[in-house]
């Protein structure tokens, strides 16, 4: 998309399913990483790049302007995917039986 037909009026590119928040502009363009609703991963499983947080991402688009306002609400529990009861050393389990 970077170097694609989109280039010249390329602006915004969101990602989601990254489990960390970033909000970033490189060459022109803004890139926003919405964060994770309920996970993060911890360092050894996933390097930081942005923001380990948990939150919700609103994004208003019209048509010469965005607007994007990062949530976190009060009570909003941050959970460490690797300490889950389904985790252990990163690796996924089997349920017990």
């Amino acid at each position: 998309m970077l170097d694609g037909p989109l280039k010249p009026t390329l602006r915004l590119v969101i990602s989601g399913h990254t489990h960390q928040y970033l909000d970033v502009v490189a060459s022109g363009v803004r890139h926003v990483w919405m964060p994770s609703s309920g996970f993060v991963l911890p360092d050894e499983m996933q390097a930081r790049v942005g923001e380990k947080l948990v939150g919700i991402g609103l994004l208003e688009l019209g048509d010469e302007t965005m607007r994007f306002d990062l949530c976190c609400p009060d009570g909003m529990a941050r959970h460490e995917l690797s300490t889950m009861p389904v985790f252990r050393d990163g690796d996924l389990i089997r349920p017990r039986r």
